[in-house]
């Protein structure tokens, strides 16, 4: 008698994937599963085919495939545990294109002009205004000028509008307008590129370029640079490579499929691992010494370019979670600080503050998100106290006293779930910061 097939199967896999050689079945495996083929329709494939009903097999396996897809999207909605770092941020467009980014001959990228949307980043919902130029800064507050420059940590990503960096710093200082040109995904490259573009824009004392040690290096590597020699032009940028249609058609189907699909966002996740290892990893020597050439260049450049404005750069230097919490920082975060240290050694218009002390004794737990590690609210006020309180105390055309920040408010403005009718009010109050309107939306 011909064992069962629910004992047969599982021995018959584990011979196969475990003994057999290419192109020899097991033994066991000819002798034991040949009387028990008729019981299992997907082990019938090799007899079907052989009486020429291909399609209809082709047709069984593409519909188990779908149904196993959708079966894991199941689990996948029913465990969110699951995702960990895996999930995409989740999009609900109220204005604008219903995507974030778009390519830009002047920036290399930036957002949709004139966009809202909101976006949970796995910390919540959060609302987003972007101006003209499609960046998120709609509030200037006085007749004096600075710049803002950074990334996704600058740009606010996983806190509302009136949380951000550069919303806090514009209410601080009524005398002072902030305009920020931060965009996620970008690094001193970047930076470099807007500040070229929009300096004549204003007169202005003041560049804040916060730079992040877990990213920055390496995004500088992906940023066109051409090194040119240690003297004032040692820095050449390239043109903006405009994607061509059908890679800007690509992508807008990857932002899809990443906005609405858990297996595509495990299978992109995993497939990126494999590619560029975890975060955490350590870019290669030799890739480590040239992105600390051309970051240092860069960095040169950029102090260079504020001195021609009459302008002060101060680099904020933000650390990563992974440092804070000793699972293997980036890219050698000290040897990133010494080329700050060192250009601002060099250059007498550069000034450095590092946030990591203050972080250290906060809790990396506290300031950073528990899902995405951007900074949380508190997080983001910290790093716009320290420099309110740097341009007050340490920057030479400060007011030079001890100066404190306003004390943190953790109000959310009623932001809790996506609802674009909600959008006009909120932004009133954001214009208007000094205006007591109290918004239900909570509720």
């Amino acid at each position: 008698m011909a064992p069962a097939p629910d004992r047969v199967l599982p021995q018959a896999i584990t011979w196969v994937a475990c003994y057999a050689a290419p192109g020899q079945a097991p033994p066991l495996l000819a002798r034991t599963l040949r009387p028990t083929l008729g019981r299992w329709p997907v082990l019938r494939i090799s007899r079907e085919v052989r009486g020429g009903n291909v399609l209809k097999n082709v047709l069984l396996a593409i519909g188990s495939v779908v149904v196993a897809l959708i079966a894991f999207e199941l689990l996948l909605s029913a465990r969110p545990d699951l995702l960990a770092d895996n999930a995409s941020p989740k999009f609900v467009f109220c204005q604008g294109d219903t995507q974030r980014y778009r390519q830009d001959a002047v920036f290399r990228k930036a957002e949709i002009p004139g966009s809202i949307y909101f976006e949970n980043n796995g910390e919540g919902w959060s609302i987003h205004l972007n101006n003209e130029r499609g960046f998120r800064d709609i509030f200037d507050s006085g007749d004096q000028h600075a710049i803002i420059l950074g990334d996704s940590f600058t740009r606010g990503t996983s806190v509302n509008d009136h949380q951000t960096i550069p919303y806090l710093l514009d209410l601080w200082h009524p005398d002072v307008a902030f305009h920020s040109f931060a965009t996620g995904g970008s690094g001193t490259a970047d930076a470099y590129r807007a500040y070229q573009a929009i300096a004549p824009d204003w007169d202005h004392r003041l560049v804040i370029l916060n730079y992040f040690l877990g990213n920055d290096l390496r995004n500088n590597l992906a940023g066109s640079v051409i090194v040119e020699g240690a003297d004032e032009g040692a820095v050449r940028l390239g043109e903006v490579q405009m994607a061509s249609a059908p890679k800007r058609l690509l992508t807008r189907y990857h932002r899809l499929m990443r906005a609405n699909s858990h297996v595509y966002n495990l299978t992109y996740t995993s497939a990126k691992i494999m590619g560029s290892g975890r975060k955490g990893d350590q870019l290669p020597p030799d890739q480590l010494a040239r992105g600390a050439e051309i970051t240092s260049a860069l960095l040169l450049s950029l102090g260079r370019e504020a001195a021609k404005h009459d302008a002060d750069l101060l680099v904020v230097i933000i650390p990563s979670w992974n440092e804070i919490m000793e699972r293997g920082a980036e890219d050698d975060p000290d040897l990133q600080r010494r080329i700050i240290d060192q250009v601002a050694g060099e250059l007498e218009n550069v000034f450095v503050f590092d946030l990591t002390d203050d972080i250290k004794a906060l809790g990396a737990r506290s300031v950073y998100g528990q899902v995405d590690k951007h900074f949380n609210p508190l997080g983001a006020y910290r790093a716009a106290k320290a420099t309110y309180e740097w341009m007050h105390r340490d920057w030479p055309r400060g007011t030079q006293t001890n100066r404190a920040a306003p004390a943190f408010d953790d109000d959310r403005w009623g932001v809790e779930r996506p609802d674009c009718d909600f959008v006009d009010e909120y932004r009133e109050r954001l214009l208007n910061p000094a205006a007591t309107m109290h918004l239900s939306h909570a509720q």
